[in-house]
């Protein structure tokens, strides 16, 4: 559902948080917000980042009737100007009036409110399904096992730790753990994990022998591979979780397998 607002104010610099004030003071029952487009308060005085840069008028004038300027400095430059902005935000509880050009929240199932489209938009990822992707083949489906369709060698074959090469296709389950990392930190998120498997799956087949890896070892490879792979997402603030690497094939290269399976009988 959309909440119902009674005064829009533009802008969080000096004039727009000064009205905030007045409305939160005056009209107590009103309900209004503070839009500003960038990400942080501060209006022109937050562009102003050279040395020099100051006030046009004395803050004793331009200041807060309800918050008066008490620096000794009438003219001053633009962090102080940004400092005093920032404390009384703080200090009359304005903060959560103000919405930025960024996320806002992340709200609970259930009835909630939100302003209409442009001020305010509503993500809703999937937070509950568990999506996988297939490295080194293309699946015919999201879920089960799979023998493979279509096979993408660039990303299949691999150098084992004994100087062999193995042709190996895995496929990744995962789910979305927080929402606003996975929306706002990374931005692809299907890439970013594929990625991060196949590095640490090379890493891993690198120091395995081929024997290992056709036969006993591949529930520890996967464990493995499960392991570095979360520990990527993380470093990355992702917001992803990693259940699962599953191994759908490994086998030397097609065009020895041939000669690989004479050698073993």
């Amino acid at each position: 559902m959309t909440e119902k607002i009674d005064v829009l104010v533009v802008g969080a610099g000096i004039s727009g948080i000064g009205a905030g004030y007045h409305l939160q003071s005056k009209c107590p029952d009103a309900n209004f917000i503070i839009l500003e487009g960038r990400d942080k308060i501060g209006g022109t005085w937050d562009l102003f980042k050279y040395p020099g840069i100051r006030s046009d008028s004395d803050m004793y004038t331009l200041g807060f009737n309800f918050k008066p300027w008490k620096e000794q400095e009438a003219i001053a430059d633009a962090p102080s100007i940004l400092k005093y902005l920032n404390e009384t935000v703080e200090e009359f509880n304005l903060k959560d009036k103000i919405r930025f050009g960024k996320y806002v929240k992340t709200t609970q199932p259930g009835l909630n409110y939100h302003i209409p489209f442009p001020i305010e938009r509503v993500l809703t990822p999937k937070v509950t399904k568990v999506n996988r992707i297939d490295v080194g083949f293309r699946g015919t489906s999201d879920t089960g096992r799979s023998s493979g369709v279509g096979e993408v060698p660039e990303e299949s074959l691999m150098l084992t730790g004994d100087e062999n090469i193995v042709d190996i296709n895995y496929s990744v389950f995962w789910v979305i753990k927080d929402a606003k990392k996975f929306l706002f930190n990374i931005q692809s998120p299907i890439e970013t994990i594929k990625a991060a498997s196949e590095t640490a799956m090379r890493e891993v087949i690198a120091k395995s022998r081929i024997q290992s890896i056709l036969t006993e070892g591949r529930s520890k490879i996967e464990v493995e591979v499960q392991e570095i792979t979360q520990q990527i997402l993380d470093e990355y603030g992702s917001g992803i979780q990693i259940t699962q690497v599953q191994t759908q094939k490994a086998d030397p290269p097609s065009q020895v397998i041939d000669a690989f399976r004479d050698v073993q009988a």
